[in-house]
């Protein structure tokens, strides 16, 4: 490091402003009450406060997609993007996907769907995106296909994962 600042002038730098520290802070959050709900909705409300839900799925004899346990209790300070691992019971069931033609629902729109699938079936999926680049017309941004055929059947635990077309780049 001497190498490159030699023959520099020697500067007089500004002093650190007095409150600096809180610039290095990490902003924190009050961890909710996620006990008692469904998967569906302690995963919107945590995610909505800067919490990373992890679920790991136990065999209970309660509702399937019931949140049984949070690893930190709520009302607990903690950093924004603090990882909670909720246990959801998760007896396996099973039932047919709905239908998502090609090019008809954005990504928003098929997850509404598959969330109230989930809702109606007690089939707990986890939704992952995958984006591709398609030539099909008018589907930029709309969900082209599943992971899953139409139709097909999905248990809970399983993946479903969303394929949205991108638009074909100018070569």
């Amino acid at each position: 490091m001497e190498k490159v600042t030699e023959n520099l002038p020697v500067e007089e730098w500004p002093t650190d402003p007095s409150d600096i520290e809180k610039y290095y802070e990490i902003p924190t959050i009050e961890i909710p009450q996620l006990l008692g709900l469904n998967i569906i909705d302690a995963e919107e409300l945590a995610f909505s406060g800067y919490i990373l839900p992890t679920i790991k799925l136990v065999d209970s004899e309660e509702a399937p997609g019931l949140v049984l346990t949070q690893s930190i209790e709520s009302g607990e300070e903690m950093p924004e993007g603090t990882e909670v691992i909720l246990e959801v019971s998760g007896k396996k069931f099973s039932a047919a996907i709905p239908n998502i033609p090609p090019c008809v629902y954005t990504k928003e729109e098929a997850e509404v769907l598959i969330k109230d699938f989930m809702r109606e079936t007690s089939v707990i999926l986890f939704l992952k995106n995958s984006f591709e680049e398609s030539e099909l017309p008018n589907c930029q941004g709309k969900v082209i296909g599943t992971n899953v055929a139409q139709g097909g059947t999905v248990s809970t635990g399983d993946d479903l994962i969303f394929i949205v077309a991108n638009s074909q780049t100018d070569s």
